[in-house]
């Protein structure tokens, strides 16, 4: 049913109107964003919009991604190409908000837009962003859907095997049960507008999940947040299986110390079940090991069998991605093992994760602190 709801939700026609807003694309880098140089110039290919002032932010101990962006607006004369640096101690970090906030007081179109650094865009991606969010009534802010495309090595292959199909399967069939409650922050769009009516990030600056905490301020104000059809490329090196690791405790430990306890009931229950049979192959897996029953070895490879071959439809048609022999080989882990480390996650206390180049506490509501 699942592969149904997302085949059908690529294939709904598009508004056919056209509106063409000035956008101010906001662009916080990181030090060492993989495919940094290849990201920003698919932001400088979007030719469909008529005028983007591109305020691209770094951190002043960055040389490297600095130098870059200079190079950047030399090879790009005929772009409105901002660059921007956020001063720092030695020892300090240059915050995600401190530079989207700097940024924004650049910011004077009539649409603002926030975009990661690891984001590579197909050519029209801002033009079908934008048509979404001014032609839909009531709409606070529109995001998209990523495709991960890092196979630099082994750990890489399996994250992207990863968010291409278990993470794929839960974003477009929540959107039939419930309306969206939260942003997918890789990058969202907004009237500029709306933003400042809402609180914009005021107050935001010890906050891990501005996005979400960006979600429930405008849904108090009576807005929507709108997931479209656009897809985007994520570049996600990870060099080792500890980096996965870390990456993994991220994506599921701040969900529960921010958007879920934001939620309604109605919208955990329906995540929780549609979430329930991510867990099916390790289940079976377990089985099939403590029993060493030659029907439970069985079952576990068919529905091992049953996984793969509804991946592999939906990565051939849906996102429209070569088949590739390597990924089978992946698929046990992808399958049966990352869940387990989910797993371990959850019912381990240390509330403790590698982000945005710290190391912190989380905290309820969405709030942490900098672990020395």
């Amino acid at each position: 049913m699942k592969i149904i709801a997302i085949r059908q939700f690529l294939r709904a026609e598009e508004n056919s109107s056209t509106v063409n807003p000035t956008i101010s694309l906001i662009q916080p880098i990181s030090r060492g964003a993989t495919n940094l140089e290849k990201n920003l110039i698919s932001r400088f290919r979007q030719t469909k919009i008529a005028h983007i002032h591109h305020l691209l932010v770094c951190d002043e101990l960055d040389a490297a991604s600095i130098t870059l962006c200079r190079e950047l607006q030399l090879q790009y004369p005929d772009k409105h190409i901002t660059l921007l640096i956020v001063p720092r101690e030695k020892d300090d970090v240059a915050s995600k908000i401190s530079k989207m906030n700097l940024a924004l007081t650049e910011a004077k179109a009539e649409v603002v837009g926030f975009i990661d650094d690891d984001i590579e865009l197909y050519d029209d991606s801002l033009f079908e962003l934008a048509q979404s969010l001014l032609t839909h009534k009531n709409t606070g802010v529109v995001f998209g859907l990523p495709i991960a495309v890092s196979k630099e090595n082994i750990w890489s292959a399996i994250n992207t095997l990863f968010v291409n199909t278990q993470a794929f399967f839960l974003y477009i069939p929540l959107t039939y049960l419930i309306d969206p409650f939260t942003i997918t922050g890789h990058i969202y769009l907004l009237r500029r507008a709306v933003f400042e009516e809402v609180g914009g990030f005021r107050n935001m600056d010890n906050q891990f999940h501005d996005d979400n905490e960006l979600a429930v301020r405008l849904m108090n104000h009576g807005y929507t947040c709108f997931q479209t059809k656009v897809i985007y490329k994520v570049h996600n090196y990870l060099a080792t299986l500890g980096l996965l690791n870390k990456q993994l405790k991220r994506w599921f430990m701040m969900p529960r110390k921010s958007i879920l306890q934001n939620a309604t009931a109605t919208q955990k229950i329906v995540t929780s079940l549609l979430s329930l049979d991510f867990f099916i192959p390790l289940v079976a897996m377990i089985w099939a090991t403590i029993s060493m029953s030659v029907t439970h070895i069985i079952s576990f490879a068919f529905i091992l069998t049953v996984f793969i071959v509804i991946d592999q439809i939906h990565i051939k048609y849906n996102l429209k991605l070569p088949f590739q022999l390597s990924n089978l080989l992946l698929y046990p882990f992808v399958v049966c093992i990352i869940p387990l480390m989910v797993l371990v996650t959850f019912v381990t206390p240390n509330s403790h994760i590698y982000w945005r180049e710290q190391k912190i506490k989380l905290k309820d509501n969405g709030f942490f602190e900098v672990v020395k």
